[in-house]
């Protein structure tokens, strides 16, 4: 398969596997590790804050991310997160890490989708 049909293959809908999972975020930076079961590359990370309405926001990013560096994911809203799970050698682009964070002193309760 060519590179250019790779790379639209990543930008269709999900046809392979689905699967939701909960992930507590503190105020320690910490990785969301896939739980796709399959070998298939996700096309879809989403991920919904479902933290009581007295909490704060949370942020994602890199290892290193902060409430000040951090990408903010309010209570109450859905985010959507272009990053793929694994290497995927047919088009030559990397696995990137997730990392959430809560605000300080706050725990998050997060619902992620992965699509693949």
């Amino acid at each position: 398969m060519s590179q250019e049909a790779n790379l639209l293959r990543l930008l269709v809908q999900g046809n392979k596997e689905f699967v939701t999972s909960a992930f507590a975020a503190t105020g320690t930076a910490a990785k969301f590790t896939s739980q796709l079961t399959t070998d298939n590359v996700r096309k879809g990370l989403y991920i919904y804050n479902n933290s009581n309405a007295n909490s704060g926001e949370t942020y994602w990013g890199r290892s290193t991310v902060t409430s000040a560096t951090g990408m903010p994911i309010p209570v109450g809203a859905m985010c959507a997160i272009p990053i793929s799970d694994k290497t995927d050698q047919a088009i030559s682009t990397g696995a990137i890490d997730v990392y959430f964070i809560a605000s300080a002193g706050e725990n998050a309760d997060l619902r992620i989708l992965e699509i693949a």
